[in-house]
């Protein structure tokens, strides 16, 4: 079906009107059902069904003339039956007026509406005017159907609460289905419903006639691997929103109603949210972020049993063997003392630490944890660094590397599937002492210094050249995961080495079977307007609490107002996660011009300094 914005030839507006008209026609035979199938009804609100009726009557032989007018006749365009089938079956008055009258005849108010502009702008004035009778007739009917519900609730209010309209709706229908093209409060309280009930209908969730998917953001896969327990902070969880649609669910405690509204404000889709003690409902699948044994045993029916083989993936000496395999196809600089090396032995350890500072890694590590620096030789390490290094030797490999001067970091999201790698997409991000702290949202070179730039197009001699390894060693990586049963997203991190002779590339730093916070960030591109910059920002809430009170978009508000473009984000700040009550906070900056955020840096490094030490350093507006 053609949208709003993409209405044009006579074509489109033919099969945007048959479609109007079917689900006229498909509204004219409920009413029917209902008068016929609910005597229990009063009388005044039959009679008040059967005037409903004829103005459907009416927009159907006006939605019929427009038709022909646009050279299309009924029975030429497929149709949906979802009104049917969504509430034919149901026996119950009550909640077959909810699913009819609140739920479809309401989302009509932003449908006609918007669809009114669309006719509008291209010039067919006379299905617009149609458009506007219907709307106009919406309001009515939406207040009769309140009425009516109303006299069908004992002990009813004056007002329709939001929690009696959502548990009266029967699935497939939701209160999400219940909006359509926007949000008309104005309508709404034409026909009687309370700002109150607006305002929890702009942020509820769920799907809209689709069985949804699950969405569980279980960090710490690696750390459960190795049999060490470490609960997923609240505030992770709900980021697993943005990995999800619309019409899907979070399993996370769900977020406060005003943050969720704020959202919704920015033009972002808001899902539903199933609390971790809450029965799970009928879903289609569960999307982890990663494979592991306990969401297995907890989801069975929708996870496979956990196949022992993957545990290797995650390794850091998985990681280790694909680089040094790799290292002959490596185009960019890469020394073979750069490989890390796997170690089964202390004196293997001792072996491969030389001059400079080294790292020994647990196997099973993540986020910056679990991991030593050696300035020296191991022998001369202290007692704690020693005893590190023993227990990790007992749960497998260690593996030691180089510590590398890091001039950038860098995100090759892949989906390994059955019969290939497919590339996702890259992202540029931060961290420091391994510590996951952003991502850029934009090119590759967003932010870079003007020699890092160089080094990204070789000189200008080769543009895109940094994708192109990247490109390579994910799919190289991604088929010997594939060996040891992987399935599903898998994240190479790499690193730009800021040597004393210049730049070169290290394509495969860490590996990562499962979603990445920087894979997120890839997600959350595609939901700002096109053409913009951003920057996605993990803070520590009490740094954020004690330097900008009031949030950070209240900090810039002068330097980044929000604004929004046909209903995306083009310009502003926006909390991703919940801050209240959270211990990590993050945050979206979004503008048109890479230099507009700058700005924001430098005011944020002036007003609040203690969080400026969060920034990646070296940014420049060049780019």
């Amino acid at each position: 079906m053609p949208t709003p914005r993409s209405l044009s030839s006579d074509q489109d507006r033919g099969r945007v009107l048959h479609a109007m008209a079917n689900h006229e026609l498909m509204a004219l035979e409920l009413f029917a059902v209902a008068l016929l199938r609910f005597p229990e009804i009063p009388a005044p609100h039959r009679r008040a069904m059967v005037r409903t009726m004829h103005d459907e009557q009416r927009h159907l032989s006006l939605y019929l003339d427009r038709m022909r007018s646009a050279g299309c006749e009924v029975g030429v365009e497929p149709v949906s039956t979802f009104f049917w089938d969504a509430l034919a079956p149901v026996a119950d008055a009550r909640r077959f007026v909810a699913g009819l009258s609140l739920c479809l005849e309401q989302a009509n108010l932003d449908f006609a509406r918007e669809w009114e502009v669309a006719f509008r702008r291209v010039g067919d004035l006379p299905t617009a005017d149609v458009l506007r009778e219907v709307y106009e007739d919406e309001v009515r009917h939406l207040r009769i159907g309140i009425g009516t519900f109303r006299a069908l609730e004992p002990g009813a209010d004056r007002e329709v609460s939001f929690a009696s309209f959502a548990s009266a709706l029967v699935p497939p229908l939701s209160p999400a289905r219940a909006r359509g093209i926007g949000l008309d409060r104005e309508g709404r309280a034409r026909a009687g419903f309370s700002p109150a009930f607006v305002d929890q209908l702009a942020i509820a969730g769920g799907s809209r006639g689709r069985i949804a998917r699950l969405f569980v953001l279980q960090a710490g896969t690696e750390d459960e691997l190795a049999g060490r327990g470490r609960p997923t902070p609240p505030e992770l969880a709900t980021l697993a929103m943005w990995m999800a649609r619309r019409e899907d669910l979070v399993l996370a405690p769900p977020p406060r109603a005003a943050f969720l509204a704020t959202l919704a404000a920015a033009g972002f889709p808001v899902c539903a949210f199933v609390g971790p003690t809450d029965p799970i409902p009928r879903i289609s699948g569960v999307v982890p972020w990663a494979a592991s044994p306990s969401l297995s045993a907890r989801f069975p029916e929708w996870v496979p049993p956990f196949d022992a083989r993957r545990r290797e993936v995650h390794g850091k000496a998985f990681a280790a063997r694909c680089l040094r395999d790799f290292l002959p196809a490596t185009t960019l600089g890469l020394r073979e003392g750069d490989v890390g090396v796997v170690c089964t032995t202390v004196s293997e350890v001792a072996a491969a630490v030389g001059e400079g500072t080294f790292l020994v890694k647990a196997d099973l590590s993540t986020a910056g944890g679990h991991r030593v620096r050696l300035d020296g030789p191991l022998e001369q390490a202290p007692e704690s660094t020693r005893r590190f290094v023993d227990r990790a030797l007992l749960l497998g490999p260690v593996v030691v590397e180089r510590e590398l001067p890091v001039a950038a970091e860098f995100s090759v999201h892949a989906t390994v599937e059955a019969d290939r790698v497919r590339i996702d997409g890259i992202t540029r991000f931060f961290a420091h002492r391994g510590v996951y702290r952003g991502t850029f949202l934009g090119p590759v070179h967003l932010g870079a210094s003007k020699a890092l730039a160089r080094f990204l197009h070789r000189e200008g001699r080769e543009r895109g050249a940094l994708s192109a390894e990247l490109d390579r060693a994910a799919r190289f990586v991604g088929e010997r995961a594939r060996v040891l049963g992987h399935l599903g997203p898998l994240s190479l991190d790499a690193i730009v080495v800021d040597g004393a002779d210049g730049l070169r590339l290290k394509p495969i730093s860490e590996v990562n079977p499962r979603w990445t916070m920087s894979r997120i960030a890839l997600g959350l591109r595609d939901r700002v307007a096109p053409n913009t910059v951003g920057w996605w920002w993990f803070l520590p809430a009490a740094a954020v609490e004690a330097a900008a009170p009031a949030g950070l978009a209240a900090l810039l508000q002068d330097e980044l107002p929000m604004v929004l473009e046909d209903g995306r984000l083009a310009q502003g700040v926006l909390p991703t996660s919940d801050p209240v009550g959270a211990r990590l906070t993050t945050w979206l900056f979004v503008a048109r011009r890479w230099s507009t955020l700058m700005s924001a840096f430098d005011l944020v490094s002036v007003r609040a300094p203690e969080l400026a030490v969060h920034l990646p350093l070296g940014l420049e507006t060049h780019a």
